[in-house]
């Protein structure tokens, strides 16, 4: 069959099938019909223009072409599907967009809560709940917001939250209680100062013993007793005694300067010890010469504390508290 593009006798496999003309195949061959279509195509194609452009100030820019605006390249997401790395429309158009394209599937809108300044200068949200203008202060951080707050203010959702402990006290009961079986250790940490703290304010006595404070004392006594050095294992527990009972009238009180890591089970020291006068028992219980040791290392302990608190121990009751005043002048400190 003769092609009618290039007039060259060819076999039927070189020409497309057509049912409609007699001889069954369109005119012309393959070969010619792929050229003259890739001729049409270059003809009609339209010249690529690179869309950044470059401003007077020597900074690239692009036209959105939804809002028609030259904008800077910063303006415009990064994409890597296109040549120049930046993908069409703007941000500002793009976020529009996409609110309406939610807003079109019935999609309710995220209730955003932006920070401003206030009418006293200082930055402050407002509060939907009890409708009022606040400052940052009185809403709670979060590092997982942009803003780094939450919205509602502390105050409401502590009202929140009280409501439900009203309303639901089996769950919360059950909550604390799940909590308390998982978290042995943090509770035993908790009640090792709080206890001791509740003690001393039954006696109106100040209680400023902290957990860092603890946890100083037990690693200067390497975890012991501070009397006979015990460690703490099967039969015995760390029991933190005030060296200076309560029952006395000289006691300072819950703080970190009488405070002291004691053996606690059978024939522990802090059960023999008890309410008694530190001086006396440690002369009932050790020899002189041990009482002297143990009292000296107590006081450079209590010094030490004193330096690291950088605060002196007020008397109360009008006497002093130095361990010295109690146990008396019978220590050579050097």
């Amino acid at each position: 069959m003769i092609c009618t593009k290039c007039y060259i006798d060819k076999p039927l496999d070189t020409f497309k099938p057509c049912p409609t003309n007699k001889n069954g195949r369109k005119q012309p061959c393959k070969i010619c019909a792929n050229i003259q279509q890739n001729t049409r195509r270059t003809k009609n194609r339209r010249p690529r223009i690179d869309p950044v452009i470059l401003l007077a100030d020597g900074t690239k820019a692009m036209q959105c072409k939804y809002c028609f605006i030259i904008k800077p390249l910063e303006q415009f997401h990064k994409s890597v599907l296109t040549k120049h790395g930046h993908q069409q429309p703007c941000k500002f158009c793009s976020v529009i967009r996409n609110k309406q394209r939610l807003r079109n599937k019935g999609v309710k809108e995220k209730i955003t809560h932006p920070i401003y300044t206030l009418e006293n200068g200082m930055l402050g949200m407002y509060c939907k709940i009890c409708e009022q203008e606040k400052p940052l202060e009185d809403f709670p951080t979060s590092k997982h917001h942009k803003k780094g707050y939450i919205h509602p203010c502390k105050k409401c959702i502590n009202e929140k939250q009280r409501l439900y402990r009203i309303n639901n006290p089996s769950k919360v009961a059950t909550v604390i209680k799940r909590w308390r079986k998982n978290h042995p250790e943090k509770i035993f940490q908790y009640n090792a100062v709080h206890n001791p703290k509740r003690r001393a304010l039954q006696h109106n006595l100040p209680a400023t013993f902290t957990h860092n404070d603890r946890i100083f004392m037990l690693s200067h006594w390497q975890h012991a007793c501070a009397i006979c050095h015990r460690e703490e294992g099967l039969w015995w527990t760390l029991a933190m005694d005030h060296w200076i009972p309560l029952s006395s009238p000289l006691c300072p009180g819950t703080i970190a300067e009488n405070i002291l890591p004691l053996c606690h089970g059978i024939g522990g020291c802090n059960n023999s010890k008890n309410n008694r006068d530190p001086h006396q028992w440690l002369q009932n219980h050790f020899s002189s010469r041990k009482v002297v040791l143990i009292e000296r290392s107590i006081i450079e302990y209590f010094e030490i504390v004193r330096q690291r608190n950088n605060n002196i121990m007020a008397p109360p009751r009008g006497t002093s508290l130095h361990l010295c005043d109690i146990i008396g002048d019978k220590i050579p400190l050097h």
